[in-house]
């Protein structure tokens, strides 16, 4: 019996490659954003701040793991 809405991963696949595509759009997206407020906003709490809630981020994702 055939489960509805449940898709087996195929690397290389279609579906894959798309999702691909929009995470590293993503990406790019927000490094462009993060160069752009180190230009806009060069007051240095400012830049603090972004960097603290950066390795906050980056501890979630090594915990995560």
């Amino acid at each position: 019996m055939k489960r509805v809405g449940c898709h087996s991963y195929k690397r290389g696949s279609l579906d894959n490659k798309i999702g691909m595509l929009f995470m590293w759009m993503f990406y790019g997206i927000v490094i462009i954003q993060l160069i752009h407020a180190f230009i806009v906003l060069p007051f240095f709490p400012i830049w603090a701040i972004i960097f603290a809630i950066l390795g906050f981020m980056s501890i979630v994702v090594i915990k995560g793991k």
